[in-house]
C-alpha cells in the first residue's frame, strides 16, 4: 500500500514538473491563419494599377494590437517616396496596417506573410483601411503579402529583394530598378 502512494505522489509529482515547465517553455505560441485575400495580383503592372497608393518607405516603428478577435500591427513608416498618390494619402502620421504580430505572448501570423522589419525599406502597394473615414491614414497592401517587396538602395535606384518566396510579384522586381519598371504603369493611370 505504501509502494502504491509513493508511485502515485512521484507520478503526480512529475506531472506537476512538466505542466510547469511547459507552461514556462511553450509560452511563446504561434498562431498561423490562413487568408482567402493574399495572392490576388496576376504581375506588378495589375497590382500597381489597383493599387489606391504606391509608395516607398523606411519602417520606424509597430504598435500591435487586438481588435475584436484579430490582432493587427500598424508599421508607422517614413515615406521616401511617393509614385502614385491618393487624395486621402497624409505623409505626416502614415503606418501600414498587416493582419497579425506578437501580442500577448502568442505570435500571430497570416500563412506566408513575414512581419516586416523596422529600419527596412518597401515598396508598398496599398488600399485605405478604412475608405470612408477621411480622418485614417492607415493603408494595407493590395493581394495581402503581395502589396509589399523589400528593397535596397536609395532614389537614384531602388531595386527589389526577395523577401517572401510566396509572392510572385517579387520576381518582377528582383535586381530591377524599381521606379524604371512601375513608372509606365503609374503614367498610364
Amino acid at each position: 500500500m505504501l509502494k502504491k502512494i509513493s508511485v502515485l505522489i512521484v507520478f503526480f509529482s512529475l506531472i506537476t514538473g512538466l505542466t510547469i515547465f511547459g507552461v514556462h517553455s511553450f509560452s511563446n505560441k504561434q498562431v498561423i491563419l490562413s487568408a482567402s485575400w493574399t495572392d490576388q495580383q496576376k504581375n506588378i503592372h495589375e497590382a500597381v494599377k489597383n493599387a489606391d497608393l504606391v509608395l516607398i518607405g523606411k519602417v520606424t516603428g509597430t504598435n500591435t494590437f487586438k481588435l475584436h478577435q484579430a490582432v493587427f500591427t500598424d508599421y508607422k513608416t517614413n515615406v521616401l517616396n511617393v509614385s502614385k498618390k491618393n487624395k486621402d494619402f497624409q505623409e505626416n502620421d502614415f503606418s501600414v496596417q498587416l493582419t497579425g504580430g506578437d501580442f500577448e505572448g502568442v505570435s500571430y501570423r497570416i500563412e506566408e506573410q513575414p512581419l516586416l522589419s523596422e529600419n527596412k525599406t518597401y515598396l508598398f502597394l496599398l488600399k485605405k483601411v478604412w475608405p470612408n473615414d477621411p480622418n485614417s491614414n492607415v493603408w494595407a497592401p493590395i493581394g495581402g503579402y503581395q502589396g509589399i517587396i523589400e528593397i535596397s538602395g536609395d532614389q537614384s535606384k531602388y531595386k527589389g529583394l526577395k523577401f517572401n518566396k510566396s509572392n510572385a510579384l517579387e520576381d518582377d522586381l528582383v535586381n530591377k530598378d524599381i521606379l524604371k519598371e512601375i513608372g509606365p504603369d503609374i503614367n498610364a493611370n
